[in-house]
């Protein structure tokens, strides 16, 4: 559980999709043309419509051992949690020789190790639990207050990220329909 854990990182993977080899067989699949040539992706890019599926399953494949017990994944993004320091340094290393066994690259400058909190998925995650982040609500708190029904249900849009946290949110959507 991350509530009442201690230590945290974040590991961010380097160009994610980038990482996955497609089979040659369906590479024609990801086929487009210039004038004169015609190209195939090699590795799976961006804008695949099953590409999130497709990585996040892989992550799950290869983390499956470690997910729910001290880490979790959002397709690139992963959490490792601890209540110890030592426990802690037992489970990046376990992390990362899994992710490197795996043929993974680690993007190590958007990655951060051995904090007492830290911000995942825009929530900011501590020994205290998941809350918001302060720079989020921030983005939230200044927003300049809707003129017409359309920037009102953009506003809306913006909030429901952090519906969780506002009592009774789904109200606010019956005033938009």
């Amino acid at each position: 559980m991350l509530r009442g854990s201690k230590f945290f990182s974040t590991i961010d993977l380097k160009n994610g999709y980038y990482q996955v080899a497609i089979k040659e067989s369906d590479r024609c699949k990801t086929a487009f043309t210039s004038p004169s040539v015609l190209f195939q992706f090699r590795r799976m890019p961006f804008g695949l419509c099953n590409a999130p599926a497709t990585f996040q399953n892989l992550m799950n494949i290869i983390l499956k051992k470690h997910i729910g017990k001290f880490c979790y994944v959002y397709i690139d993004d992963i959490i490792i949690y601890s209540d110890s320091f030592e426990d802690h340094c037992k489970h990046l290393e376990l992390i990362i020789s899994t992710l490197v066994s795996a043929g993974l690259c680690i993007n190590s400058t958007k990655s951060k190790i051995f904090c007492t909190s830290i911000k995942f998925l825009g929530h900011v995650i501590s020994q205290n639990g998941i809350g918001t982040d302060p720079m989020k609500i921030q983005v939230i708190t200044h927003w300049p207050p809707p003129k017409s029904k359309r920037e009102l249900q953009q506003f809306l849009g913006l909030c429901s990220y952090y519906r969780r946290y506002f009592p009774n949110f789904s109200m606010f959507h019956l005033y938009t329909n």
